[in-house]
């Protein structure tokens, strides 16, 4: 499978649109985010496509974050690092499965 990453290395086959869309929606994860299935079949340019197919008259794009293996403090350097994009919506797609585990020893050695 051909892994595609845009302009800013998001997840994604389109660059970042220039300037200020009506609606811009940063997501950040694991490898559920990041996905292993055809572009097509990611949950971002899933949503992406329903808004846009709700919201004709709007520009609109979900820019995918994810990346495997990030857990709870990459989540935040994510959304720290893409501020900038004056994202409207924030998504945090949290897996149960591991992420809450994996924040205890960096959580111990800050604290």
């Amino acid at each position: 499978m051909l892994v595609t990453n845009n302009n800013l290395g998001f997840r994604r086959v389109a660059d970042v649109l220039e300037g200020q869309p009506d609606l811009r929606v940063l997501v950040t994860g694991d490898s559920h985010t990041e996905g292993v299935v055809p572009m097509a079949a990611h949950f971002t340019e899933v949503a992406e496509a329903a808004l846009r197919k709700d919201h004709e008259d709007l520009s609109i794009e979900v820019l995918n974050g994810g990346v495997g293996g990030y857990s709870l403090f990459n989540y935040l350097g994510v959304i720290e690092k893409f501020r900038h994009l004056k994202p409207d919506v924030v998504v945090v797609s949290i897996y149960g499965g591991n992420d809450y585990a994996e924040i205890r020893r960096p959580y111990r050695f800050f604290h």
